[in-house]
């Protein structure tokens, strides 16, 4: 991208400027003679390796360095006038007082500097503190430390925040803690208030468990199940983990847990007051003002691979999205997928303020860990929403990265697009689907084709319901290839097959698109799965079908567009399964002994093609069931 903008700048001054001529003599590169040294930098954590250039006449320049706080290129540093907000945020959320007393008689609680402590550290260091726990916190994070726990991960492509966990967690080990508190949190605060749900992310929620089961230690890991949702049941189960290690009183117990979620409270006051600081001050200096938006964990400066820092050094300002002031003046409606993840919803919400912002030089940029499952969906919607206000979007994919180069030329590039394109209008509207509606019940809905049997007695029990349900049939390579064009090749491949062998079916001569609605089955769970009907969705829409509207059958969280008696569609698709299951087993335990091959299949598909007809000329009944 870099080598075709340069490309393109080269063409457009050349245009402009026809008498040009450059002082530059290409040929005086073969004369260029330099020196180069190795160096280590020890400013943090991420101890680069530096390479030095000393050049014949004395110039020096650095490569290696993710920031250019020791090592830098800058002839001179410009003193920003506004604090950095992620350090800044970063030593608001882990403040602690070492002097406060505690009791002797309790457990040493060891917190790791990792996952959802990077939101909620705050609240549980009072509670414990307050109750007369002596806290401990794990360092922060280096190579040393993470190679310490490299050892004992299980799984090479789980994300990088959830890999450098364990080194945080042995750590805690060598700092001699009685006990590790590392809770299963399964709902966060809800993030709006039109969400579906508040969903926290799958690894985050379990990988305590899987740390248990990893790391071999005499010394208790403690995952106890919370939710950050429901108030009533939060207080109870810590009440009851920390009467059991600790024999708490219920009323102290009250007071330490009011007093946490002050702290918590605070905490964010703070940052938001910060936040209004800079954002005034970005404003009044005309400075770029970059919006952050990632998870919580992202304030790692390890995780994140200097990249906050790096935005200061560029001489922008930035903050995080849980701190922008109007935050939650937004809504979430108009978000295609489904608003069950808690920090994908203030992610959401953070995009539609950047997009309502009349500061031209507002952008966002959007850190996204490898193998970060939920983020395939909500990058792509993050994306949409941001430009339709006409602001620019960058997201950076981010792992154990050793080189900032690549990331500090996409940033770069970003605040000279904001410093260039001031007078252009950047605005993309948005398109939807068509929406169901009663005139389409007449129209033939087009299902992915699941099970050669299930799908086809499927067809009858919709029919039975009101609707044409055609199964998908002929699924190929071609189905693959074109859901690769259409869905984020981050998501999971049944996703990519399935919208694929969808895109396959609408652009084929059979169909008639504008005569045609597309159903797809959703769940409503914590996988990304259930944003499989948003993902069709956006798919249709890119590939020219908008006008083909979409039907989900799910959860209540995700139910769409289609409408039925749901005891009817339970009590015909039971009748139609159990036959389709009871000839299955009848075709599994006659097929290795049949005299005549290929005589069992001709039955079966004989047998079911008959009870599909008898559903289809009336509704199925126990009786029939029997019968057949």
């Amino acid at each position: 991208m870099g080598a075709l903008g340069a490309a393109l700048y080269a063409k457009k001054f050349y245009n402009a400027h026809k008498n040009y001529k450059t002082k530059f003599n290409i040929n005086s590169i073969d004369n260029i003679h330099y020196e180069k040294k190795f160096l280590r930098c020890n400013g943090c954590g991420n101890k680069c390796y530096i390479t030095k250039f000393i050049f014949d006449n004395n110039n020096i320049f650095y490569t290696g360095n993710k920031c250019e706080k020791i090592f830098s290129n800058k002839s001179k540093k410009e003193k920003s006038s506004v604090p950095n907000f992620f350090i800044e945020k970063e030593k608001m959320l882990f403040s602690m007082n070492e002097t406060d007393n505690f009791d002797p008689s309790k457990p040493i609680i060891g917190i790791p500097r990792i996952l959802s402590m990077y939101e909620h550290f705050q609240f549980f260091y009072t509670l414990f503190n307050r109750l007369g726990f002596k806290v401990i916190l794990s360092d922060k994070s280096t190579t040393p430390l993470y190679y310490k726990g490299l050892k004992t991960v299980s799984a090479d492509n789980i994300c990088f925040p959830a890999k450098i966990s364990n080194g945080h967690i042995i750590n805690l080990l060598e700092k001699k803690v009685d006990r590790i508190f590392l809770p299963t949190i399964i709902f966060e605060k809800e993030e709006g208030k039109d969400s579906k749900n508040a969903y926290n992310c799958p690894i985050v929620t379990g990988y305590g468990e899987v740390l248990k089961r990893n790391i071999f230690t005499n010394i208790p890991i403690d995952t106890i199940p919370l939710s950050f949702k429901y108030e009533k049941g939060l207080k109870k189960n810590l009440f009851n983990y920390l009467n059991k290690i600790g024999n708490v009183e219920k009323n102290d117990f009250e007071k330490a847990f009011n007093q946490a979620k002050l702290a918590e409270s605070n905490l964010q006051k703070e940052q938001i007051e910060l936040a209004k600081k800079i954002i005034e001050q970005a404003k009044k200096e005309n400075k770029i003002l970059v919006i952050l938006l990632g998870r919580p964990y992202h304030l790692d400066p390890m995780v994140n691979t200097g990249i906050m820092n790096l935005i200061y050094e560029l001489g922008a300002y930035g903050i995080t999205e849980n701190a922008i002031p109007e935050l939650y003046n937004m809504d979430l409606k108009g978000v295609l997928p489904l608003t069950q993840w808690s920090y994908h919803n203030r992610l959401y919400l953070a995009a539609k303020w950047i997009a309502k912002q009349d500061y031209e030089k507002i952008t966002a940029i959007q850190l996204n860990s490898f193998g970060c499952g939920p983020d395939a969906v909500v990058v792509d919607e993050i994306k949409a929403i941001i430009e339709s206000g006409g602001k620019i979007f960058t997201a950076i994919k981010i792992d154990e990265m050793s080189n900032l180069g690549a990331a500090k030329i996409r940033i770069r590039s970003t605040f000279e697009a904001l410093n260039q394109n001031s007078n252009i209008n950047l605005a993309k509207k948005r398109k939807y689907t068509k929406p169901y509606t009663k005139e389409d019940r007449k129209k033939t809905i087009l299902v992915p084709k699941f099970s050669k049997f299930y799908s086809e007695l499927y067809e009858a029990v919709m029919y039975n319901l009101g609707y044409n349900i055609k199964t998908i049939e002929n699924q190929s390579r071609e189905s693959i290839e074109e859901g690769l064009k259409y869905v984020n090749n981050d998501m999971c491949y049944p996703a990519i097959v399935v919208i694929g062998d969808i895109i396959k079916t609408l652009k084929s001569p059979e169909v008639d698109p504008d005569n045609s609605v597309v159903a797809l089955s959703q769940t409503g769970g914590q996988c990304r799965a259930s944003n499989y009907v948003p993902l069709l969705k956006k798919a249709l829409i890119d590939a020219g079908f908008e006008n083909t509207p979409v039907i989900s059958l799910g959860t209540d969280a995700s139910m769409e567009g289609i409408k039925v008696n749901p005891i009817k569609l339970l009590k015909y698709s039971i009748i139609a399964f159990a036959a389709g299951d009871s000839l299955l087993r009848l075709k599994l335990s006659t097929k290795p002994y049949e005299k005549n091959p290929g005589e069992t299949l001709k039955i079966f598909n004989y047998l079911l093609g008959h009870f599909k007809e008898q559903m289809i000329l009336k509704p199925p009944t126990t009786k029939m069931l029997k019968n057949f």
